[in-house]
């Protein structure tokens, strides 16, 4: 049996989901980003307009989670997974090409 890595650059599965994931909050980030930009462009904005803002927020915080992970323990003080979440983050962000600054 192989050893479970506790480390994203050595699991190239890890990384496909992580990106995959990450593809696709982002998407969808930006296609709730248009959809309130058409709206925000009428008087009064529709109601459907803080659905889109709402998806917005979630979607590009699903982003900003993966991204910069949080890197101590829960409010129940489980520890799991944090280790990975640690390495995560950073990995995501050098083969993703984004700067700390950019949070």
């Amino acid at each position: 049996m192989t050893p479970v890595s506790n480390h994203i650059s050595d699991d190239p599965w890890a990384q496909r989901v992580y990106l995959t994931w990450l593809a696709r909050d982002t998407r969808y980030a930006l296609a709730a980003l248009d959809a309130l930009i058409g709206f925000a462009q009428t008087t009064p904005a529709p109601p459907a307009a803080w659905v889109c803002f709402e998806d917005f927020l979630s979607f590009l915080g699903k982003v900003s989670r993966t991204l910069w992970p949080a890197t101590r323990k829960s409010p129940k003080g489980s520890d799991e997974g944090l280790e990975w979440r640690a390495k995560r983050g950073p990995f995501l962000r050098r083969i993703l090409e984004v700067e700390d600054s950019s949070r």
